[in-house]
């Protein structure tokens, strides 16, 4: 974890000291490397964390709020990525770049991706790594864990909404963009049963927490 974290290091700057506008392409280049590593740091972790609790140890409540932090990072990448294809050249996302993992501000500015794009700045090429964004987003966020800075049925509810986004947009990019749907069929599939199975789920853990 120590290499992938300095590559996070050193590739965070350029998020935010760079001009979006003159350096479009850098910028996603970046953001999108950023994600996958903290990605990989988060599943790493994730995997330690449910070998501790399947054998018997205590998770201590710091190690979940060094876990939700991957998370959110992670999650703040891949928004920082998308809405790079929005109507803005500055995304607001670059400041999570500065400051740190404020959960609360990247579960809502993640949230704020679920906007169609300006489809005459998404190439059709780069169509995959829009929608994939989109999808690592709703993953790491529906494997948030509740703490004392953000509860997980926030984070569940954010989710929900990019399923829903993906379900709603994604086919209809993916014919305007002429990329076979094919190319996303097991996505849109998983997009399609977290719709359906998220609103349950959420409403279960909302009436635990009120019990």
């Amino acid at each position: 974890l120590a290499m992938q974290q300095r590559r996070v290091d050193m590739l965070r700057p350029f998020l935010w000291q760079l001009s979006h506008s003159a350096y479009e392409g850098f910028q996603k280049q970046v953001s999108f490397e950023v994600g996958e590593v903290m990605l990989e740091m988060f599943d790493i972790k994730l995997q330690r964390m449910e070998a501790k609790m399947a054998g018997g140890e205590r998770v201590k409540k710091g190690e979940l709020v060094k876990l939700n932090a991957l998370a959110a990072m992670g999650a703040a990448a891949f928004s920082h990525f998308t809405n790079l294809y929005g109507a803005t050249d500055a995304p607001e996302t670059s400041k999570f770049f500065v400051r740190g993992p404020d959960v609360p501000s990247i579960l809502h500015a993640a949230e704020r991706t679920c906007n169609a794009p300006d489809e005459s700045r998404l190439p059709a090429d780069e169509v995959g790594p829009f929608l994939r964004a989109h999808m690592h987003i709703a993953r790491l966020l529906f494997k948030f864990c509740g703490d004392a800075s953000c509860t997980q049925v926030q984070a569940l509810v954010a989710a929900l909404r990019q399923y829903q986004w993906m379900v709603a947009q994604a086919e209809g990019i993916l014919s305007r963009k002429e990329v076979p749907r094919e190319e996303f069929s097991e996505e849109m599939d998983i997009c399609r049963q977290m719709e359906d199975l998220l609103p349950s789920r959420i409403d279960k853990m909302r009436m635990e927490s009120q019990s």
